[in-house]
């Protein structure tokens, strides 16, 4: 009788290397002596490996083995991941990248990995430019957005790193990859004031402005001529010779003025004579007054 022990089969009986019989029970007559042998053969196992995700790492080692081998499994991590353990059934079977093991039946094993984490800093230049959504922490491969708000009187201008320029749009999506540091600048918008001007004056003050800056105009009037008052879209907006206000857009404003009026009146004596030529005269005008005695 032939008893198997554990990972391995019975085969046959042979004797002198011929086949006596394939059962583990072998009855027969003995007539002489005999010199039989029972063979049996290692169980042949199966050990499959697997990658969880599949995108973390490569596994190697897997394949047929047969009872009592060794099996070394290796487990190497991609770029942006970390080995974790190899698990079995869901239970932890070794934290080594290299797990060796006697082979006394299936196994399935799995090599865990985690992708590694970033993060993901945005400053602001400057403080007050504007606000941005998106920064924070992110696994590797991970998709991150990037949007960038002018506050008011702002504009966004680009996003930087290390001083390198890598997108000049309000939002920028990339893949992470690793930690990274971008700067999101801002600038202020910049407005131009327009100023018309009337004959008669001349002005200073107009031109390209900041957004927030204090724009001070002021109407210089030529001779025989007064200011009269700042127009913008038809409505007076100051009569102050000098108009300061916050730049907060693009501005055409005109300046008004007007020549100036004189009442000449002349006095004399009804009694002794009639005078001509008092009345209302623009400046620069000229005036004849005529005195007829009586």
């Amino acid at each position: 009788v032939a008893t198997s022990n554990t990972g391995y089969t019975f085969v046959n009986w042979t004797e002198n290397g011929q086949l006596v019989s394939t059962e583990v029970t072998c009855e027969f007559t003995v007539t002489g002596d005999r010199n039989l042998e029972a063979n049996f053969s290692a169980n042949s196992y199966e050990v499959s490996v697997s990658a969880n995700p599949t995108v973390g790492g490569t596994v190697n080692g897997g394949g047929t083995y047969q009872f009592g081998q060794t099996c070394t499994v290796t487990a190497e991590s991609n770029t942006g991941y970390t080995f974790i353990n190899w698990t079995e059934d869901g239970q932890q079977v070794s934290s080594n990248t290299t797990y060796e093991f006697t082979v006394t039946g299936d196994r399935n094993l799995v090599a865990n990995f985690s992708a590694n984490s970033y993060v993901v800093i945005v400053d602001v230049d400057p403080e007050v430019g504007g606000t941005i959504t998106g920064a924070g922490g992110y696994e590797y491969g991970q998709t991150c957005s990037l949007s960038a708000v002018p506050n008011t009187g702002y504009h966004f201008v680009n996003w930087t790193e290390n001083g390198q320029q890598v997108s000049n749009d309000l939002t920028y999506e990339f893949t992470v990859t690793s930690n990274c540091n971008f700067v999101a600048h801002f600038a202020l918008n910049e407005h131009e004031i327009n100023v018309e001007v009337d004959d008669g004056g001349e002005i200073i003050g107009d031109g390209p402005y900041y957004y927030g800056d204090t724009c001070v105009l002021v109407a210089i009037p030529d001779d025989c001529y007064e200011f009269v008052g700042w127009m913008e879209n038809d409505e007076v907006v100051s009569t102050e010779p000098n108009y300061s206000f916050v730049v907060e857009g693009d501005r055409t404003i005109v300046a008004s003025f007007a020549l100036l009026h004189y009442d000449l009146e002349i006095a004399y004596d009804t009694i002794m004579g009639t005078c001509f030529g008092d009345g209302n005269y623009q400046c620069g005008d000229s005036c004849t007054i005529t005195a007829i005695p009586q």
